[in-house]
């Protein structure tokens, strides 16, 4: 949804940062690869994950529109297995700290992303009906 928002070293390292969080709890859920999929098909063309030096975080993500575009995604992705991990909280957690992210705003955006979680499913349960 906010992949756009990114350039291609970011898009680089959101398909990275992706594939490092669906395994981050120790199971690769299907949904969780699906919506990677959908996250690598919404990137420019030719885009590759990278090797990511937490460090550099704030070089590659300099602005809030690409900081907080970056963590809608992840937190979507960690939210499209219907769960939530603790492990996944911890790693965003210390991906926040490297970004330089205020817990206040990381916590309005998992609001946001389980309010928009919530429309999926009802929007599921209208098409069923």
């Amino acid at each position: 949804m906010f992949v756009q928002n990114l350039n291609d070293t970011q898009q680089s390292y959101l398909l990275a940062l992706s594939k490092e969080l669906i395994g981050i709890d120790g199971e690769l859920d299907e949904k969780e690869l699906a919506m990677l999929q959908i996250l690598k098909s919404q990137c420019n063309d030719g885009i590759e994950e990278i090797d990511v030096d937490f460090e550099m975080l704030t070089t590659v993500f300099e602005d809030q529109i690409h900081k907080t575009s970056l963590l809608l995604e992840l937190i979507g992705l960690a939210y499209s297995d219907s769960e939530f991990h603790e492990t996944e909280k911890k790693w965003l957690e210390k991906l926040i700290g490297a970004l330089g992210i205020e817990n206040s705003k990381y916590q309005k955006m998992v609001t946001w992303v389980e309010a928009q979680m919530k429309l999926v499913v009802d929007a599921q349960e209208l098409m069923e009906a």
